[in-house]
């Protein structure tokens, strides 16, 4: 009895957990995030293009931050004049998601706007730029 006791010790051995997590990639994946802003009033079209690296094993996903600087000029009816300009800095983080067996990477931009500021101008008698009200975003 006391043999057949042992022997039952003997085959009851656990195993220690894994506790390193398979990869959720089968490779890393390196891309680019493209961005653009355009306008119609004051006329502008810019664009900036941050580099993405998303790691296999835990599907982290690091993205580079950026900058856009804009500006614009328009005359309007030859006697009014639209001016704005800014900048937007950019330090975007993603998150690698899973819906119904597809992966794919949910994106916020955390976009801080700098120095936006739109001036209106007026001519004068003589013709001359005269600047008539400016506001800050």
């Amino acid at each position: 009895m006391f043999l057949s006791f042992l022997f039952m010790l003997g085959c009851k051995k656990k195993e220690a957990p894994n506790m390193i997590p398979d990869p959720v990639l089968t490779n890393d994946y390196q891309g680019q995030l493209y961005v653009r802003y355009t306008s119609t009033l004051p006329p502008w079209d810019v664009s900036t293009t941050m580099n993405v690296h998303i790691a296999k094993d835990l599907g982290v996903v690091t993205i580079d931050g950026g900058t856009l600087s804009y500006s614009g000029d328009t005359i309007i009816n030859g006697d009014s004049r639209l001016v704005r300009s800014g900048q937007w800095s950019m330090s975007p983080n993603g998150i690698l998601m899973e819906d119904v067996g597809r992966k794919y990477m949910d994106v916020d931009a955390h976009v801080t706007v700098q120095n936006d500021v739109q001036s209106i101008y007026a001519k004068d008698n003589d013709g001359n730029w005269q600047l008539m009200y400016e506001m800050t975003f």
